[in-house]
């Protein structure tokens, strides 16, 4: 297991060490775990990677956000 202090940090550790699967807070500092699903998901290395993320929001927009469609897979 890696743990990672906020998102950005968080994506730089995926990309040096990789990943099973990714456990992520939806609220961190500079990037937010919304931000870092996008990300992951936007990966052509990392896009099959499996994401939970926890939060407290409980709204249904919020629930939607976690699964918005990535943009097209990058390097």
């Amino acid at each position: 297991m890696i743990a990672a202090a906020d998102g950005e940090e968080a994506w730089r550790l995926l990309q040096e060490n990789g990943a099973d699967i990714v456990v992520s807070d939806v609220e961190m500092p500079l990037m937010d775990g919304f931000a870092l699903t996008q990300a992951i998901r936007g990966s052509k290395r990392f896009a099959d990677v499996p994401v939970i993320l926890v939060t407290t929001l409980a709204s249904d927009a919020d629930k939607l956000r976690g699964f918005r469609p990535a943009p097209a897979p990058i390097s």
